[in-house]
């Protein structure tokens, strides 16, 4: 346990005495059975830092203390790795809603261990969780509360909440009746509403008659001052805001442009900078698109968004770790099908523009090892001509980007009327 789980959950601790259940006597479920219609993919094994999106959401809550973590899928559906403590179980009336993986979720709970009284439950795409945001809401589980739910914009929000394991059968119940909203739980009698944003001062906490609890606002508002443990990843842009974790600290999203009165500290961080700008124009433009506008071309070149997206990622990939470094790659020409970019029609956008994030990054620890005048390493790249620095490498790669950021401009603009760089 981290020395910041140490104080969270003897916060906890201290609250739960005659007042709420401490924190590992509650378990947390996960709702992994979604279609991710908006997505365009299975959310749950999206990458994410070296995980997936559904390993990043596993983890934080057994780091909390959360126990058992109960993750709950589609009975076609296949889960990326997790951990051995895991315990996943199958919905078996699908498409039900949320309300279905809550009853499901909350029955193996109680069938697993009859000493768990609640548990936190979430959906799967909740990366930026934090421990002490569940322990405030443990802590406001009195005697008399079926659920703790918090309320964000006007709206509580079932799928970042604390319920009693028995409100589950309250849940089938309102399935016979023909209900699939999570929503309608908060609706139950003893089922407590907490403005979220309240949580993160005193004054808020003594107005819910939550004071006495012991947990120090102080700490949530330090931990997560934003409230991010409620910020859901839903489409392209809110996942390509979590894969950059610095994206939500600033505006507009695209950085500003590297103007030539900026200081910089080197040539090297000169280039790095137009790189990330344009790299961050490019990804701007195509995250407001849905799966259709990203897959379709409005000009009689052919090309799509989502295709001229792959195509960078591979241009950077081929002339810096296959070319510059002369490391061996399985397909350096894997953007390309009978001389023309290509994306296949089952290869998940998300997955596209997330190697995009992560291609960027390989750039810049690349760039990072070597000098501008050293000469890339002898290989297929250079065609039998002598290898380039890294800095020709990067004028040739910045002037890629900005040619087709310009392509991109065009097209959304066709599309929305969208101009403008950020």
């Amino acid at each position: 346990m981290s020395a910041s789980t140490e104080g969270v959950a003897a916060a906890s601790g201290s609250a739960s005495s005659g007042y709420a259940p401490a924190i590992d006597v509650v378990a947390a479920v996960v709702l992994a059975g979604g279609h991710s219609s908006r997505m365009g993919t299975d959310k749950a094994s999206l990458p994410l830092g070296g995980t997936t999106l559904l390993g990043r959401t596993v983890r934080l809550l057994l780091d909390a203390g959360l126990d058992p973590v109960v993750v709950v899928r589609r009975a076609d559906q296949l889960l990326p790795p997790l951990p051995t403590e895991v315990v996943t179980v199958v919905d078996d009336r699908p498409d039900q809603g949320p309300l279905q993986g809550i009853a499901t979720g909350l029955s193996a709970v109680a069938a697993g261990d009859p000493r768990r009284a609640a548990a936190f439950v979430c959906a799967t795409d909740l990366p930026e969780l934090h421990a002490v945001f569940i322990c405030h809401l443990v802590a406001a589980l009195a005697e008399d509360t079926q659920a703790v739910v918090p309320v964000s914009g006007g709206r509580p929000q079932p799928l970042a909440a604390v319920y009693r394991v028995a409100l589950g059968q309250r849940a089938e119940e309102l399935l016979s009746q023909g209900e699939r909203r999570a929503s309608v739980l908060a609706a139950e009698p003893g089922v407590l509403l907490v403005d979220a944003a309240a949580l993160l001062t005193h004054r808020g906490l003594a107005e819910k008659g939550l004071a006495e609890t012991g947990l120090a606002d102080e700490v949530l508002a330090a931990a997560d001052p934003g409230l991010r443990s409620m910020h859901n990843v839903n489409d392209l842009a809110t996942y390509l805001d979590v894969l950059d974790p610095e994206s939500h600290a600033r505006a507009p999203v695209v950085p500003p442009f590297p103007a030539p009165t900026m200081p910089r500290e080197s040539r090297t961080a000169v280039l790095l900078g137009y790189l990330d700008f344009y790299r961050s124009v490019v990804l701007h433009k195509v995250a407001g698109l849905d799966e259709t506008a990203l897959r379709t071309s409005l000009l009689p070149s052919g090309w799509s968004p989502l295709e001229l997206v792959k195509h960078l990622t591979f241009v950077e990939m081929r002339w810096l770790e296959w070319g510059f470094e002369g490391r061996p790659v399985d397909d350096p020409w894997g953007d390309r099908h009978e001389d023309r970019w290509h994306v296949r029609p089952d290869e998940p956008a998300a997955l596209v523009l997330a190697s995009l994030v992560d291609r960027g990054r390989r750039t810049t620890a690349i760039v990072r090892r070597h000098e501008l005048d050293e000469a890339g390493a002898p290989g297929e790249r250079w065609d039998g001509a002598p290898p380039a620095t890294l800095e020709r490498v990067l004028l040739h790669l910045m002037q890629e980007y900005a040619r087709h950021a310009g392509h991109l401009d065009v097209v959304r603009e066709l599309l929305d009327g969208a101009t403008g760089e950020g």
